[in-house]
């Protein structure tokens, strides 16, 4: 697999372009663009249809499809290889798997008219696995760039599931606060903040607030017990870099609800989230795991 480490990377990189862009047809309200209709488009494999909204939906669905193309052919790469490790076999499946899983959320989205103006809880919860979901999957893609040519032995813990819950939890949030800001924007800060206390304000708009209390208590936690795990077994470049860019994403985070996330801070906000994951699980991976292998305490 001489060209491994460089396909796997622009296919991380493609997964990105492709939540990027998933999240974009949700905030431009495209997601009806097909009407009802899965995996075609208005029942037609290429619409004929001028709409933009059609033309929205029908490249994200065709970027997707292309996606998973790419995806198997990775994941047959890794398993016809005789030098691939147990490791890089394990995530190079359950990317697979989880592109699956990703597509059949979109398609419950479209298929129950959970889209553009629909602000149920059943969308609310579809959302927020779909986050959790896409999370999981450009992390798996990426241990497949870690996990090539490596010798290392993961050593799995509670604390790490710990950690890695609660990124996820977060994430899930932040998801009821994008969706809650797209269909109920605020004039400004001020009206938001009393909007989230109004006994009368629809329920979307009350659940926005988790998401920002729990980047402040839960991130501010996690950012903290990183600068004591570096004060007591020191601070690799790895756990640097993490620290640097959860610093960052709680700073973009403040700034996004300041300005009322406008669209190109929700992507750049999203996109933070999606290499902070990347960031996390290099760190518990290749750190953790060779302290924990020497016999260190984490």
């Amino acid at each position: 697999m001489k060209y491994f480490k460089p396909l796997s990377l622009g296919l991380y990189l493609y997964t990105l372009l492709v939540i990027l862009w998933g999240a974009w047809v949700r905030i431009s309200k495209s997601g009806d663009g097909c009407g009802d209709s899965w995996p075609l488009c208005d029942g037609k494999v290429i619409p004929s249809t001028k709409s933009l909204a059609t033309w929205i939906e029908f490249s994200h669905r065709l970027t997707t499809g292309l996606f998973g193309i790419f995806v198997v052919v990775l994941c047959v790469m890794v398993l016809k290889n005789k030098s691939s490790n147990v490791y890089l076999k394990r995530v190079a499946k359950l990317s697979v798997l989880f592109t699956i899983s990703e597509a059949l959320l979109g398609a419950a989205l479209v298929k129950f008219g959970l889209v553009t103006d629909n602000d149920s809880f059943l969308r609310l919860f579809v959302m927020g696995l779909h986050q959790v979901n896409s999370l999981l999957l450009s992390g798996f893609i990426g241990l497949c760039i870690i996990f090539y040519k490596s010798d290392i032995k993961v050593h799995w813990s509670m604390i790490k599931t710990l950690l890695c819950s609660c990124f996820l939890l977060l994430a899930a949030t932040g998801a009821i606060a994008s969706l809650s800001t797209t269909l109920h924007p605020s004039t400004s800060l001020l009206s938001g903040l009393q909007a989230d206390l109004f006994e009368n304000s629809h329920w979307i708009i009350k659940w926005r607030s988790i998401h920002p209390i729990l980047a402040t208590v839960l991130g501010g936690t996690l950012l903290y017990v990183f600068i004591l795990q570096g004060a007591k077994t020191g601070f690799t470049k790895e756990l640097k870099d993490l620290i640097r860019l959860f610093a960052v994403g709680l700073i973009f985070g403040a700034l996004t609800l300041t300005f009322l996330s406008p669209m190109w801070m929700k992507l750049t906000h999203l996109l933070l989230a999606h290499l902070l994951w990347l960031f996390l699980l290099r760190y518990l991976v290749q750190v953790i795991s060779k302290l924990s292998a020497n016999g260190r305490r984490v």
